[in-house]
C-alpha cells in the first residue's frame, strides 16, 4: 500500500539529491547536471511494529508501507512551470513536495538571482492557483454549454462546486483551504487539482545553517503567515551533507548528525511529515501468509478499511475484530488479547484508530 508524492521546484534546488536521499537511488544530481528527465521510485518504510505483528501472527512475510516518489525536472516560473504542472506524474500525486533553495553557491545562480525562501514559496503557491483557475474556467465553460442543451442534476452540482472553487481561487485561496465538504471533494476527484493537494515546502539549507534550521523555519513561518494556508507545512533538510552522511555507517554518521542537530534521517523525517499532512493513519492485517501495513485517512471507518484491503471484505462485511498494537504486544497473542477483553468485535461504522490490528470477518456467497 503506497501513496505518491511529486517533487517540484525551480532548477538547482537539490530536488534530485532529495529524491536520492528518500529512495536510495543514484539519479544524476551534480550541480552542473543537465539531465531533464523525470525519476520515479518506490521506497519501503521500515516499521518495527509490523515486524512484531508478523512475529505474533506467525506470518511468512511482512509487507511494509511504501511511498512512490516522482522527481520532476526543475522548471522556471511562469508559463514553463505551468506547463510542467500539467504533467500526469504530478497530477496523479497524493501530495506535493516543493524543494526551496536556501543555500549559497556562487557557481550556480538562483533563477531569481537571490535567495528568498518566502518569495519562492509564494511564487509556487501562485502557480498552483493559476493552473487550477485555468482548469476551472475551461470546465465551467464546457458545463455551461452542456447545460444549455439539456438539464442534468449531476452536472448542475458539478457546476455549483466549480463555481465555489472559482470564487476561492480568485480570492487567492488554494482549494485545500476552500472548506469543501466530502460530497464536493468527491465531485472534484477527477480533476486532480494541484492546489487541493497537501504540500510540504522543504527548505534545503546549507550545512552551516543546519544547527539553527528549526529556528529558521519558525521565522519563515512568521514571514509567510496566512500565505502558507491549510494543509501546507514547512520542513527542512541539508541535502548535500545528509546525502554524504547516508553513505556512511550508522556509527560513523552519528557524530555528524549530533553536531548538525539532525535528530532522525531524512527519509522518516520527510515521509512522516507528508503522512501527517495527508492525515493518514496506519493499520495492520495479519495471518499465517502475510502481515501487511496499510495507509488510511484519519476518521475512516471499518468498512472503508475493509474496502482498502479487498473489495470482497467490504461487500460481505460481517465485523472487524480489532486490537491495538500496544495490547497485542502486551499479550503476545490474539487469543490472549481476546481472553483479556482487549480484542473487540466492531461494526462497519467503527472509526479505525492508528495502530489497530484488524481481522476482517466476511461472507460472500
Amino acid at each position: 500500500m503506497s501513496f505518491r508524492v511529486g517533487i517540484l521546484g525551480y532548477p538547482k534546488t537539490g530536488k534530485t539529491l532529495l529524491f536520492n536521499l528518500l529512495t536510495g537511488q543514484t539519479a544524476e544530481a551534480g550541480k552542473f547536471s543537465t539531465e531533464r528527465r523525470h525519476h520515479l521510485a518506490s521506497v519501503a518504510i521500515p516499521d518495527p511494529h509490523l515486524e512484531r505483528v508478523a512475529g505474533i501472527a506467525g506470518s511468512k512475510k511482512a509487507v511494509p508501507l511504501a511511498v512512490e516518489v516522482v522527481d520532476l525536472a526543475g522548471s522556471r516560473g511562469g508559463e514553463a512551470m505551468r506547463k510542467a504542472l500539467e504533467l500526469a506524474e504530478l497530477r496523479g500525486s497524493d501530495a506535493l513536495l516543493h524543494v526551496v533553495r536556501a543555500f549559497e553557491d556562487a557557481e550556480i545562480p538562483h533563477v531569481e538571482d537571490s535567495l528568498d525562501a518566502a518569495r519562492d514559496i509564494r511564487n509556487v503557491e501562485a502557480e498552483l492557483l493559476l493552473g487550477d483557475l485555468s482548469t476551472v474556467e475551461s470546465s465551467l465553460k464546457r458545463l455551461n454549454a452542456l447545460l444549455k442543451k439539456a438539464k442534468s442534476p449531476e452536472q448542475e452540482k458539478e457546476r455549483r462546486v466549480l463555481e465555489k472553487c472559482h470564487q476561492a481561487l480568485e480570492a487567492e485561496t488554494p482549494l485545500r483551504a476552500a472548506a469543501l465538504d466530502r460530497s464536493e471533494e468527491d465531485v472534484l476527484r477527477g480533476y486532480a487539482f494541484l492546489s487541493q493537494k497537501p504540500v510540504l515546502h522543504l527548505v534545503n539549507v546549507d550545512e552551516s545553517e543546519a544547527p539553527r534550521a528549526e529556528e529558521a523555519m519558525n521565522e519563515l513561518q512568521g514571514k509567510l503567515g496566512a500565505a502558507l494556508g491549510a494543509n501546507a507545512a514547512l520542513a527542512w533538510a541539508s541535502c548535500q551533507i545528509e546525502f554524504e552522511m547516508s553513505q556512511l555507517g550508522e556509527e560513523e554518521a552519528r557524530p555528524f548528525a549530533e553536531e548538525l542537530k539532525i535528530r532522525e534521517p531524512c527519509r522518516p523525517r520527510v515521509t512522516g511529515a507528508l503522512a501527517a499532512l495527508l492525515r493518514l493513519l496506519v493499520f495492520y492485517t495479519a495471518n499465517e501468509k502475510e502481515a501487511r501495513a496499510w495507509w488510511l485517512p484519519r476518521g475512516a471507518t471499518a468498512i472503508e478499511a475493509a474496502a482498502k484491503v479487498h473489495s470482497d471484505f467490504a461487500k460481505g462485511f460481517i465485523r472487524a475484530e480489532t486490537v491495538s498494537c500496544a495490547s497485542l504486544f502486551e499479550t503476545a497473542s490474539f487469543a490472549e488479547a481476546r481472553t483479556r477483553g482487549l480484542l473487540h468485535a466492531e461494526g462497519r461504522d467503527y472509526v479505525v484508530q492508528d495502530g489497530d490490528v484488524i481481522q476482517f470477518r466476511f461472507h460472500v456467497s
